[in-house]
């Protein structure tokens, strides 16, 4: 129990700042600001809930072997299971929303870039590196694999099988907790590092993967570029 509370807790983490994330590369309007304020609350709330609601009460039963001894076993019932089951569907839910406007935030910058081929090449990488697309795709693609595992073993009509059920989804929820969870960290608190100081982005995106830098007043006076 306290694994799964864990795991509700990190998710919600990372939901906000994946929110952060998209609301800064939509400039800081108001309107994104109070759909993923209000989609993120419900949403999360929502999945406090149904969490608990899954795992409590718990059905204790002793289990007793001539060979083995007693030992203590629980199961949850078949509507808890779906209590859990809807509370992944609703993080899916709001991660679609996340990856949709990510991806409308990247095309419309993409579009803004009139060049060659190859600088398009280098803004595309740039683009996808600094504004996280890859993360959203990966996080939502992860999320959805969880939830029709979970849809499997709720479901009872369905049959159970360890790859998809138990190796599958534990791989796509722990590269979104291990790998893009740090990404995100990374690029969250400064999401367009050289424009910032006057420049542009566009080019270097690997550049945004740093942590916001903390200027004293001499290196301002040092270095011009840095007052942004």
């Amino acid at each position: 129990m306290n694994n799964l509370i864990l795991r509700t807790a990190v998710f919600l983490v990372l939901n906000v700042m994946m929110s952060m994330r998209i609301y800064a590369l939509y400039g800081g309007s108001k309107c994104v600001l109070f759909l993923l304020g209000s989609c993120v609350t419900t949403v999360q709330a929502s999945n406090i809930v149904l969490t608990f609601m899954a795992m409590l009460p718990l059905n204790v039963s002793v289990v007793r072997t001539p060979t083995e001894g007693a030992w203590c076993s629980y199961a949850v019932s078949n509507r808890q299971a779906w209590y859990q089951t809807t509370a992944f569907i609703l993080l899916v839910a709001y991660d679609s929303l996340l990856l949709v406007l990510s991806v409308a935030s990247f095309i419309r910058r993409l579009q803004e870039q009139r060049q060659g081929l190859a600088g398009m090449v280098d803004t595309f990488m740039g683009l996808i590196v600094r504004d996280n697309v890859l993360y959203f795709i990966l996080a939502f693609s992860g999320l959805t694999l969880s939830a029709c595992s979970l849809f499997t073993v709720a479901n009872r009509s369905l049959p159970f099988n360890i790859g998809f059920n138990t190796i599958a989804a534990d791989l796509g929820a722990g590269l979104q907790l291990t790998i893009l969870g740090p990404l995100m960290m990374l690029s969250v608190l400064e999401y367009d590092a050289l424009r910032e100081r006057g420049g542009t982005s566009y080019y270097t995106g690997t550049a945004t993967l740093e942590f916001a830098a903390v200027y004293s007043p001499d290196d301002c006076e040092d270095d011009p570029s840095k007052l942004a």
